[in-house]
């Protein structure tokens, strides 16, 4: 799953959340053929002129560390960038 943020200055953000596929094969055993090819694409996607941030998929298995976790990382985030605090919303 992947997010773009569009922030000030032209700047863009990718959020990608990965999940076993992106370093196993369907039965659980490491997939070095995957993982480089997730490798491949986190280095071409600056060169692009994004900034890439990976969430594993085990992050967000509980709800709360999950919710805690993400409005830190996108707080932080925005600041970094100059955008006024926003007051998130919560989805639970």
């Amino acid at each position: 799953m992947v997010f773009l943020l569009l922030m000030n200055n032209r700047a863009r953000a990718v959020i990608e959340v990965d999940g076993r596929q992106h370093y196993a094969d369907p039965n659980g055993k490491a997939d070095t053929a995957a993982y480089a090819a997730m490798m491949t694409e986190n280095r071409e996607l600056p060169l692009q002129g994004h900034e890439v941030y990976r969430i594993g998929g085990h992050d967000l298995k509980d709800l709360t560390t999950a919710t805690t976790m993400l409005t830190s990382l996108l707080a932080r985030l925005l600041h970094w960038h100059g955008h006024q605090p926003l007051r998130l919303l919560r989805l639970a």
